[in-house]
């Protein structure tokens, strides 16, 4: 028998009583959530949509798709019904609670955004209706980002079936704090999210800052070349002060050239071996 991680013992004991998974990702208590507010099952807050629409060939459709890692839910695209093949699809109202059946492992799921009022998704997704009264959907957005969340829904994607099913999703454990509560968390968290926003904001200013400054003093200026065109020759002069010849990483049809600086430009080369 392996060694449990972390422990000093071959065998380790798990309660049948508070089981709900039969995996290792369970069993070795990888997946417990620990919080100081009252755990609730997604099952007390949460009711699974079941029903479906006929898809009209003439009309137009938004259809949505989760993005893996927790990022949310966004509009995959708009097609007439003609284009669907599969005519029974759900449709979603915003606050649902979206989780995709066989990317839910690696972050499917999220909250549906007001934009995707009425958009359809196929039966490889489960919907779910937020119980407000109770619970958040703002909140639940955030509690669904953390790892303790993701560590259940791994665990019932470690058997050789990855795909969860919906009485998997009703089975996960969340903290569950008053509404007062919950309010303060989302606007101490948006809070933050902003404040992390600006200071990316301003560390990006001060990088570009940095290299107008160092520029500057070298007398150097960024030139470009007239840039690629397809299917013709495209005929460039060759010249030492060439940065890098080769398309530009941020620009992927023109070169960039140094010119004018107060300095001798030298062409370094480095010789190495393997």
């Amino acid at each position: 028998m392996d060694r449990m991680d972390n422990d000093n013992t071959y065998i380790t004991f798990s309660s049948f009583r508070h089981l709900k998974f039969w995996d290792y990702y369970t069993l070795s208590n990888k997946s417990q959530i620990k919080s100081h507010y009252n755990l609730v099952e997604l099952s007390e807050v949460l009711t699974q949509r079941k029903k479906n629409i006929t898809i009209d060939d003439t009309s137009l459709y938004k259809r949505c798709r989760v993005q893996t890692r927790g990022q949310g839910v966004i509009l995959r695209d708009e097609v007439l019904g003609k284009e669907i093949k599969t005519k029974k699809q759900q449709v979603c109202k915003e606050d649902d609670f979206l989780v995709a059946e066989i990317d839910a492992k690696v972050g499917g799921y999220g909250i549906v955004p007001d934009f995707l009022e009425d958009a359809i998704v196929s039966g490889h997704y489960f919907l779910f209706e937020i119980d407000k009264s109770k619970l958040l959907p703002e909140f639940l957005s955030i509690v669904v980002k953390c790892n303790d969340f993701s560590k259940q829904v791994k665990a019932t994607g470690s058997t050789n079936y990855a795909a969860i099913r919906p009485y998997h999703v009703l089975e996960y454990l969340i903290p569950l704090p008053s509404l007062p509560e919950q309010n303060r968390i989302v606007e101490s968290y948006n809070k933050k999210n902003r404040l992390s926003e600006e200071q990316e904001q301003n560390a990006d200013e001060l990088e570009k800052g940095i290299e107008e400054y160092l520029f500057k003093q070298l007398g150097l200026k960024t030139a470009k070349i007239t840039p690629f065109k397809k299917g013709v020759i495209n005929l460039f002069p060759f010249s030492s002060t060439f940065g890098r010849w080769d398309i530009h990483k941020d620009s992927s049809s023109s070169l960039l050239a140094l010119q004018n600086s107060i300095f001798p430009i030298t062409v370094v080369r480095l010789n190495y071996q393997i």
